[in-house]
């Protein structure tokens, strides 16, 4: 169960987005796809990697995600 705080949301200026994507198309997937790549490509989306962890610490990684610590995206390496 997750418990949202309204006024914690209103403190940071945050907005909440709910979407469910298992009713969308087989095209509305390929067009989401696309859409993402070419933001990621022209910089428009700029994610932000807080770590870079070797493949073989990923147990390394999945402490990190639920000690919740962790800022930006972590990013297994090969």
């Amino acid at each position: 169960m997750i418990e949202i705080d309204p006024r914690e949301t209103m403190r940071h200026e945050s907005d909440i987005l709910g979407l469910m994507l298992f009713g969308a198309s087989e095209a509305e997937h390929r067009a989401m796809y696309s859409a993402i790549t070419a933001a990621l490509e022209n910089g428009t989306l700029k994610p932000v990697v807080g770590m870079e962890i070797p493949l073989a610490e990923a147990g390394r990684a999945h402490r990190e995600v639920m000690e919740g610590e962790s800022h930006g995206k972590i990013v297994l390496i090969p």
